[in-house]
């Protein structure tokens, strides 16, 4: 279980080769003993798997408060509503047994406590706002986190990962992704006397629809479908790199055509061919991203889309250029470049020794060793920098200038025009990877555990929650818990188990949660939500909910509306307001 415990957050600036990394910190309470803080009731709205608050109404930014989607691949939408993502907040994305890898966008400024937290299948993360504020415990206990993509130095990728309470030897991976500035002018749209060819809609066989779109599937096998038509009426359109299990390889002809409400769209880099007329006739359209600059676009795919101001690129400027230049786009546009292509370095992660070590004294670090070839010079006259991005501060070289906005990766000194100069020996880059060390398994089970302040009695392969921490607001049920390296899920609840929790205002009842004994929340005068996310609920004891608050408001399942309000109408006496999600 997770317990909530008033803490102080502070700012700790790392300043590494210049660059400035921004760390929130967090006070000396074990790993799972966080606190999001006092709740405040604000409004609440939901967008596809998001739900989200409203940070500056005028500066139109939100926060995401909570995910509730399924995915595997999360690839978090810088908008949503029309919204900038802003904030992470603490426990937003906690207990995501789904997921298994998440892109944080760049307009992403703050990660709260536990915002990805106690994610069991979490393997890679990728962070595209270098200068993001990071809470240490961010992805506290999500224990299987093998790969965290930076997007900022060498230097900066390892004070963040010092700072940040990550598995062990945990890979990190460089990717260049620029801030978006560049700008170019679209060749103008043909004149009437060079009239568009415009075909007549087709309509295909519908094979599911998902997200709002109808989809047919390409290649049962290979799982990857095509986009036939989008029924939806939303204003910002971030389209799914799956739907339904299926990769979304192609956006058919005139599927999202005509649509009066889409203000701007999201083009996944799962996409690798965008037909005629797919996002022809959007009046409303004004911006477009592109995540696969090698996708296939039809020259008419935003034909008579006359009101779009910007198409957001992830390629070369070249490229980009020769891109708008080919499509039927109105005049003016603007066109800005992001780099995102996909991780190539090749890193190597040397394990700890296994020898036995003393607790006491700090574990030996992995070495990480970056592997790639120096770009070759190249002196041309433009007005784009080349960048140097080295895993050694010394030996650096004067910038060359090139045609093109260029990110160079490399582990030794660039090479100069006139020549080259002799390596000199460097020590090797350590990333300095923080973790508690490893508690060896016992031969048997011990009977009851304490993991992150609560306690819990093992019962075969099942695991009841026991007793918690008194000082705890807020308590999030955790579907399953560790010990010594074996997963149990949490099903019961037993007598008595929050008695020490004298201020508990709210409770999330996990998923795998079949029963709560008597007098479990008895008492609680401040308990006044209870969320349940338990898919099998069938009993709650006498007097588990007896002297809660006045007023109590219980979140359920939709698919359990019925009988879990029979069984809460039961159990407890106060004013219930019943919410169904």
């Amino acid at each position: 279980m997770r317990l909530l415990k008033v803490a102080t957050v502070a700012l700790s600036v790392f300043a590494v080769v210049g660059i400035s990394v921004k760390i929130a910190s967090a006070d000396q309470t074990p790993i799972g003993t966080p606190t999001p803080g006092i709740a405040v009731e604000v409004p609440t709205f939901t967008e596809g798997d998001y739900k989200y608050t409203i940070l500056n109404a005028d500066a139109k930014t939100c926060e995401i408060i909570e995910y509730i989607g399924s995915r595997e691949d999360v690839h978090i939408p810088v908008r949503l509503n029309g919204y900038s993502v802003k904030t992470i907040a603490g426990w937003a994305f906690s207990d995501k047994d789904t997921m298994k890898s998440v892109e944080i966008p760049l307009s992403v400024e703050k990660i709260g406590a536990f915002a990805f937290g106690y994610c069991d299948e979490l393997k890679t993360v990728m962070l595209l706002n270098k200068d993001a504020e990071i809470h240490q415990n961010a992805f506290g206990q999500s224990k299987n986190i093998k790969t965290f993509v930076y997007t900022g130095t060498y230097a900066d990728g390892k004070a963040l990962v010092d700072s940040l309470n990550l598995p062990e030897n945990v890979t990190i991976q460089l990717l260049a992704y620029p801030s978006p500035t560049m700008s170019i002018t679209a060749v103008p749209q043909p004149t009437g006397a060079e009239e568009l060819n415009t075909p007549t809609p087709t309509t295909d066989p519908t094979d599911f629809t998902e997200d709002d779109c109808k989809c047919k599937i390409l290649d049962e096998d290979a799982k990857t479908c095509e986009i036939i038509e989008y029924t939806g009426s939303k204003e910002f359109v971030h389209i799914s790199e799956r739907l339904n299990g299926y990769s979304v390889k192609t956006i058919g002809g005139w599927a999202f055509a005509k649509n009066e409400k889409m203000k701007n769209v999201e083009i996944p880099l799962s996409v690798e061919k965008i037909e005629a007329f797919a996002f022809g006739y959007c009046d409303k359209l004004e911006m477009v991203m592109l995540l696969n600059k090698n996708a296939e676009v039809h020259k008419n795919a935003f034909a008579q889309s006359k009101n779009i101001k910007t198409f957001v690129y992830t390629g070369t400027y070249a490229d980009g250029k020769a891109l708008v230049d080919s499509l039927n786009l109105p005049e003016g546009v603007k066109v800005e470049l992001l780099s995102y292509p996909s991780p190539t370095m090749s890193i190597t992660a040397v394990p700890k020794p296994t020898t036995a070590e003393d607790t006491s004294t700090p574990t030996p670090e992995p070495t990480i060793i970056i592997s790639a070839t120096p770009a070759a010079p190249t002196v041309t006259e433009a007005a784009q920098p080349t960048i140097i991005v080295s895993a050694t501060p010394t030996n650096t070289v004067a910038p060359t200038v090139t045609a093109e906005p260029t990110i160079i990766i490399s582990a030794t000194p660039a090479a100069t025009a006139t020549g080259t100069p002799t390596p000199t020996a460097t020590e090797t880059p350590v990333i300095i990877i923080s973790a508690t060390p490893a508690v060896a398994d016992p031969t048997t089970a011990p009977a009851t555990a304490k993991v992150s302040g609560s306690t819990y009695k093992i019962k075969g392969n099942k695991i009841e929650l026991t007793a918690v921490s008194k000082k705890v607001t807020k308590v999030v049920i955790p579907s399953t818990v560790k010990v010594n390296g074996k997963k149990y899920k949490v099903t019961s609840v037993s007598a008595s188990a929050f008695k020490q929790a004298k201020k508990l205002k709210s409770v999330t009842i996990g998923k795998n949660i079949v029963s709560i004994a008597k007098n479990a929340f008895k008492g609680k005068a401040d308990l006044a939500k209870i969320i349940v996310k338990s898919s099998g609920l069938k009993s709650i004891g006498k007097g588990a909910f007896s002297g809660i608050a006045k007023d109590v408001t219980v979140f359920i399942p939709k698919k359990y509306e019925k009988s879990y309000k029979k069984l809460f109408n039961k159990a407890i006496k106060s004013k219930i307001t019943y919410k169904v999600v």
